[in-house]
């Protein structure tokens, strides 16, 4: 199967220390292994994209860095920049959505990348957040009748993925 992610940072609950991006890599493992994808799609994100990208590595699962545009990185604090080029060398294959530099139409396209070239999707998502990035994607996504998964409920304590309806 293939699946591509989408979802929050770690500063959206807990003010982005180490252990929410600990916790991130922890619930991508489970979701992973719960799917069992041969590949996956990744948008390179801060949070959600890179936990999913470390996860990968760990298990020895494909992954594919979907970015918006090079130079994504370079606001990023140092740490940061230095584990997504990392990830970047560790990943089987790069897909560039709109060259160089920031506009804001280049993560739209990442984003309709990642529904075009996954099967099923895998998001971290509050749904009670209507609002930006992770929200355009999941509600793309099931316009376009793709199945997604939510690890929010595993992130907060509980057992298993969700489905959001209208896929």
């Amino acid at each position: 199967m293939k699946l591509f992610v989408t979802g929050h940072r770690p500063d959206y609950k807990s003010g982005g220390d180490r252990w929410a991006m600990d916790h991130m890599v922890d619930v991508a493992k489970q979701a992973l292994e719960i799917l069992k994808p041969d590949v996956v799609y990744t948008g390179m994100a801060l949070g959600w994209d890179t936990a999913i990208a470390l996860a990968c590595i760990e298990l020895k699962i494909k992954f594919v860095a979907v970015v918006p545009f090079l130079g994504q990185e370079s606001v990023w604090p140092a740490q940061s920049q230095r584990i997504y080029n990392e990830l970047l060398e560790k990943a089987d294959f790069m897909v560039v959505a709109g060259g160089v530099g920031y506009e804001g139409w280049k993560m739209h396209k990442r984003n309709g990348l990642l529904i075009q070239f996954g099967e099923e999707g895998l998001a971290l998502y509050d749904e009670t957040k209507e609002k930006g990035g992770t929200a355009s994607c999941v509600k793309e996504a099931l316009k376009k009748g793709r199945k997604m998964y939510n690890a929010w409920e595993l992130f907060n304590g509980g057992l298993d993925l969700t489905i959001i309806p209208g896929g």
